[in-house]
Parts: C-alpha cells; sequence; structure tokens
C-alpha cells in the first residue's frame, strides 16, 4: 500500500463512487425495528420518513458524500457522521444549509464513525489539493482515537471496539487527560495548516447540535440516533455567526 492510499484512507472508502439507500446507523434493519415500536414510528411519521426512498447517499470517488471534486471557489467541511449527514438528505446537513448561506460550495468530507485524528488526516492531505477558502470543522466526540491496525485506520469509541483492541482502548480511555491532549494538539495542528496558507479556519463542537432555543422543538433523523433537520439548521447558522 502507497503512503497515499494510507493517508487518505478512511471508513467509506469501501463505498467510491456508490449511491445506496441505506448507510451506517442509518440502516434498513434498524428502520423497520423503529416501525414496529408505536412510539417509534410515530416520531418517523411526523419527521417525514416513512418513505424508504426520501434518502439516498451518492458517493464520490474519493468515498465522500458529495460530487465530483473540481476547482471551483468553495469551502472544506469536516466531522463526523453529523456532518457527512447520516439519516438525513444531503441537502438539509449543515454543510449544505451553511453553503446556501455563505452563497460558496462547501465540499463535505465529514466521514461517519471519525474521529479527531482522521480530520487532521484528511486536512493534511485535501487542504493543498481543494484549496479552499475557509476550513469548518464539527468536532466529534472526543472519546474517539484512531489507530492503524495492519495498515488500516481505525477509529475507537465506546460504542465499536475490536475485541483484540479492547485492552489498549481500556487503557487509553480510563484517564480522560488522553482524550484532552488528542483534541487540543489536532485542532492546533489544524489551526497550523490552515494558518500557513492564510485560510480561515474555524470549529464548533458537536454538542453545539444538541442545543436549540425555546422556540424550537428537536427532531431526530431517520435512524432516531442522530439530530434532525432543526438542530442541522441552527448549527449552520452558528458556524456562520463564527465564520
Amino acid at each position: 500500500m502507497s503512503d497515499f492510499d494510507i493517508v487518505t484512507r478512511h471508513c467509506n472508502d469501501q463505498f467510491r463512487s456508490i449511491t445506496q439507500l441505506w448507510h451506517s446507523s442509518d440502516s434498513l434493519e434498524r428502520f423497520e425495528k423503529n416501525c414496529n415500536d408505536l412510539k417509534k414510528q410515530a416520531i418517523l411519521e411526523r419527521s417525514g420518513w416513512m418513505d424508504p426512498d426520501c434518502i439516498s447517499y451518492k458517493f464520490n470517488s474519493f468515498g465522500f458524500r458529495d460530487e465530483e471534486f473540481d476547482d471551483r471557489p468553495a469551502g472544506l467541511a469536516l466531522g463526523c457522521s453529523h456532518t457527512q449527514g447520516v439519516g438525513l438528505p444531503e441537502s438539509v446537513v449543515w454543510p449544505r444549509i451553511l453553503s446556501s448561506l455563505t452563497g460558496t460550495h462547501i465540499w463535505n468530507l465529514g466521514v461517519a464513525g471519525s474521529g479527531i485524528d482522521t480530520a487532521f488526516r484528511l486536512l493534511d492531505h485535501w487542504l493543498p489539493k481543494i484549496n479552499p477558502k475557509f476550513v469548518v470543522f464539527c468536532v466529534p466526540s472526543r472519546s474517539r482515537v484512531e489507530i492503524f491496525d495492519r495498515g488500516m485506520p481505525v477509529s475507537l469509541f465506546p460504542e465499536f471496539v475490536p475485541a483484540h483492541l479492547e485492552g489498549f482502548y481500556k487503557h487509553w480511555a480510563i484517564d480522560e487527560t488522553n482524550a484532552k491532549i488528542l483534541k487540543r494538539k489536532n485542532l492546533l495542528a489544524m489551526q497550523y495548516l490552515c494558518d500557513r496558507t492564510n485560510i480561515t479556519f474555524r470549529y464548533l463542537d458537536h454538542s453545539e447540535l444538541w442545543k436549540l432555543d425555546n422556540n424550537c422543538r428537536p427532531g431526530w433523523a431517520r435512524d432516531l440516533m442522530h439530530c434532525g433537520v432543526e438542530q442541522q439548521t441552527m448549527f449552520a447558522q452558528k458556524m456562520y455567526a463564527v465564520l
């Protein structure tokens, strides 16, 4: 495997140039299970998610949920499943809403299940190739750490730890200082990458997605695990305010 393959690897590689109706936690199995629960079915109906064809996931040739990269003036968005938009139509995910607010296309490099390590690697590789006007980042949970296991990057977090890596993750996660330092050093490194080419870098924590004003009722994505359209819209507005 070449160095190029290693630094650009992420868990959506397998979906390069593929379009599908279900993805990650937004699975057909979860949807059918939720439909068999009357309370959850009511939420799906209220949110307009009952049509199985209402969401599709179209990945470009690099495994990102966006069009093929070109040289148009654009921004660049990084993050995890909240940025990729698991359980939501691509048109209502925060990078697309922010694109409308700024009048600038924003390339969506969000990768479901990824952490801040992955975001740094992707920024390091794609920044000089895309040459964006600005970079925006929805910082994933700091409980995630990425390691390379037999040449492949693996994001570890409480809900996903392969059996042979349980010992490592247990020792890493037992002291919260590890997560704090991991977040700080990656954010500083990402800021440096942008500063050296005079590119604006702004970030907000993923927890901001769940903060709503008193007049807004929280919604849900189709998997009933991720935040809905209202939260995505408000997050985009918050990011726009700090740009």
